[in-house]
């Protein structure tokens, strides 16, 4: 449990993000937040999904600390897209082209990823049903 608080404390600094303006960002309060980066709470399965939803978190790094911390990044991301010229020029179409492939690949790194949740997650109930 203290791991996965230090990784929710980690996700939040890494977005810059007091605990408040985390709490409000997935619709919970701060001192819920307090509770579960001191370990003092184990988050629900709706918790981490809401979390890894709203700020495209990997579930698998959230809950093992393997993999990326995010499934895309929201930097390269932007630099790819930011960067693409938005008027016409000559080499147009080379840049559509280019900012598509661009496109397609972050797409298909995310469906990866998310793959890659479900897998993990259908091994945790699995787990938890094998105790029960």
């Amino acid at each position: 449990m203290e791991q996965l608080a230090n990784r929710l404390k980690k996700i939040r600094a890494k977005l810059g993000l007091n605990q408040k303006d985390f709490a409000d960002s997935i619709a919970t309060t701060q001192a819920a937040i307090s509770r579960y980066e001191k370990g003092l709470r184990l988050p629900t399965a709706d918790f981490l999904h809401k979390i890894c939803e709203t700020h495209k978190v990997n579930m698998n790094w959230f809950l093992s600390g393997t993999g990326e911390m995010f499934l895309i990044d929201e930097k390269k991301v932007e630099k790819n897209i930011v960067t693409k010229k938005a008027v016409p020029s000559k080499n147009s179409e080379n840049e559509n082209k280019e900012l598509y492939k661009d496109i397609k690949k972050i797409y298909e790194d995310y469906v990866q990823q998310l793959k890659k949740m479900v897998v993990m997650q259908e091994k945790i109930i699995k787990n938890i049903e094998n105790k029960s």
